[in-house]
C-alpha cells in the first residue's frame, strides 16, 4: 500500500530522522554552576568550563548519531560507584576523632566531589579548542554563575570514549520477536474463504510465519511470539523515543517458540507476557478482495495487497518496511480440494522474498559486524590513504568504523572496511563524504556518484579568480 511508505515518513520525521544538520564542527555551549560565598574565582570558572565541556560533547554525540542520554546515564553511574570509595574514607577520618564538625565534613565532601568528578574520564581531553564569549551572573541570584563558550570537539577520542563506556561492542540479543496480522476482506466473507472466523484464517499464517521466522532469524531472538489482534493497539502505545516504559505493557500471546542453549520449545494456548523494550514487532496486514465470482465457470478471481512493517521497540525506529505488489490470482473451485489452504498458502508466500532481503538489517540489530572493500584511486601516496583513513573513522563512529589498508599500487590503494549496522546506511554516509576535506589540499569525490564504494581525489588549488582548480 502507498500509504505505508508515507506513514514511515511521518515516523521517521518526528523520530528525528530527517532534522536538518547542525554544524558540527564549532559548537556552541553554555556552562552554569551554582557557587557557595567561600568558592574561589578559580573554582567557579573550572566548574562552569566543566559544565560547558559537557554540553559541547552532549551536541558532539547528537551530531554523530550517538545515544548521548544512555551515555552520560552509564558515565555518571560509573563516577558515582567510583567516588563511594573516596567519601567512605572521608567519613572514616572524619569518624575517628580529628574533631571536624558536620558542616566541615559536607564542605570537604562537596570540594572533594566537584575535583573527582572534573577528573573522571579525562573529558577535558576531548576538547581541542575552545573560546570564552562570555562569563556572567545573574542580578536576582547572585550565586548563579554562566559562562558561552565555542569550541571543538575530538570525534576520534569522543567515539572511544563512549564505547568504553555504554560497551557497545557487546552483541544484543534480543529477547523477543511480537508478530501481529490483520486481514481485512472486500465484498467477500470468511465462510465464502472456506472458514468460520477470521481467527480460523489467520491463525495458520501466524503459526506459519513465525515458524518461518524462527527459522530465518532465529539466531537473533530468544523467542518468537504470536501477539493476540487484542494487543496490537497495546503494542501501537510503545513509543521508546518519548520515554514510555514498554515493560508495564502485558501482551495476551496464543502461540511462542522460544530456545535455550539446547533445545527448542514450542507453546500453544492463551499466556501473558511482559514486552521486553528489547524486542522487534512485525506487523503484516493484508488485503483480500473478490474481483469475480463466476458461477458458470465455478471460477473466482481475488486481488492480493498489504504491507509489514518492522518496529525496534528500543529505539523506536522503523528498522523495515514493504509493500506488497498488487497481485491477483484466479482459482477454479473444481481443480481445488481445499481452498481455505489454498488462500493461506498464497498469502503467507507474500512477503516472503521481500523478508529474506531484511536479514542484514535484523543482523544489524545485533551488532553483527559486516566488511566491503571501498577503493581509493588518484592517490600521492600512502599518506592519503592514511587521512581518507581517520576521516572515516571520525565522521562515522556510529557504525564503529574499522579501515585497514590491503592493496596500494600505483595511484590506487584499497581498504577493507569492517562496520556495523545497516549496509545501505553506511553507503549512504559514503556518499555524503563528498567534497569533503582530506588534508590542507584534496577533496573526496566519486568515479561514479551511485557508487560510493569508488572514491577519488582531486587536488584543489586557489586562484585569484576564486576558482577551484583540480586535476
Amino acid at each position: 500500500m502507498a500509504n505505508i511508505s508515507v506513514l514511515v515518513a511521518i515516523i521517521m520525521i518526528f523520530t528525528g530522522s530527517y532534522l536538518p544538520a547542525q554544524d558540527c564542527d564549532k559548537l556552541e555551549a553554555e556552562g552554569r554552576f551554582s557557587s557557595k560565598d567561600e568558592d574561589s574565582l578559580d573554582l567557579v570558572k573550572k566548574e562552569l568550563l566543566f559544565d560547558a565541556y559537557r554540553n559541547l560533547i552532549t551536541q558532539k554525540m547528537n551530531c554523530m548519531g550517538l545515544d548521548s542520554k544512555m551515555f552520560w546515564e552509564k558515565f555518571d553511574l560509573d563516577f558515582e560507584k567510583s567516588f563511594e570509595a573516596t567519601a567512605e574514607a572521608l567519613k572514616k577520618t572524619t569518624d575517628s576523632g580529628q574533631g571536624d564538625s558536620k558542616d566541615e565534613f559536607e564542605k570537604k565532601l562537596r570540594m572533594k566531589r566537584l575535583v573527582s568528578k572534573r577528573e573522571f574520564g579525562s573529558l577535558d581531553r576531548l576538547i581541542v579548542s575552545y573560546s570564552i564569549l562570555k562569563m556572567s551572573r545573574s542580578t536576582q541570584y547572585p550565586n548563579s554563575r554562566f559562562i558561552n563558550i565555542t569550541g571543538k570537539v575530538d570525534p576520534g577520542a569522543l567515539g572511544d570514549l563512549y564505547y568504553k563506556y555504554t560497551d557497545s561492542n557487546q552483541k544484543r540479543t534480543i529477547e523477543q520477536m511480537l508478530v501481529s496480522t490483520q486481514v481485512k476482506l472486500t465484498d467477500l466473507t470468511w465462510s465464502e474463504l472456506g472458514v468460520k472466523t477470521e481467527t480460523d484464517f489467520s491463525d495458520s499464517l501466524k503459526d506459519s510465519w513465525m515458524k518461518w521466522l524462527f527459522a530465518n532469524w532465529g539466531r537473533f531472538f530468544k523467542g518468537v511470539y504470536v501477539v493476540s489482534d487484542l494487543s496490537i493497539s497495546d503494542l501501537e502505545k510503545i513509543k521508546s523515543t518519548t520515554g514510555n516504559d514498554s515493560s508495564s505493557v502485558s501482551l495476551s500471546v496464543s502461540k511462542s517458540m522460544s530456545k535455550n542453549a539446547q533445545e527448542q520449545t514450542v507453546t500453544s494456548g492463551k499466556e501473558s507476557i511482559k514486552v521486553s523494550s528489547n524486542s522487534v514487532w512485525i506487523n503484516f496486514s493484508i488485503g483480500i478482495k473478490k474481483l469475480q465470482d463466476n458461477k458458470m465457470l465455478n471460477k473466482k478471481e481475488f486481488e492480493y495487497s498489504g504491507y509489514y512493517i518492522i518496529k525496534d521497540l528500543m529505539s523506536g525506529e522503523i528498522v523495515g518496511h514493504y509493500d506488497f505488489p498488487t497481485e491477483k490470482k484466479s482459482y477454479f473451485m473444481d481443480e481445488i480440494n481445499d481452498f481455505a489452504s489454498s488462500i493461506a498458502s498464497y498469502t503467507y508466500n507474500l512477503p516472503l522474498s521481500n523478508l529474506t532481503s531484511q536479514s542484514k538489517k535484523i543482523s544489524s540489530l545485533v551488532n553483527d559486524e559486516n566488511k566491503l572493500v571501498l577503493e581509493l584511486q588518484n592517490i600521492s601516496s600512502v599518506k592519503d590513504i592514511l587521512s581518507f583513513n581517520e576521516e572515516l573513522v571520525n565522521k562515522g563512529v556510529r557504525f564503529q568504523l574499522r579501515p585497514t589498508l590491503e592493496s596500494y599500487a600505483g595511484d590506487k590503494g584499497q581498504i577493507l572496511l569492517s562496520y556495523q549496522g545497516a549496509t545501505e546506511d553506511v553507503k549512504k554516509f559514503l556518499s555524503g563524504l563528498k567534497n569533503s576535506k582530506i588534508g590542507t589540499s584534496k577533496l573526496i569525490t566519486f568515479v561514479d556518484d551511485d557508487n560510493p564504494y569508488v572514491l577519488k581525489l582531486i587536488t584543489i588549488s586557489q586562484e585569484d579568480s576564486g576558482e577551484t582548480k583540480s586535476r
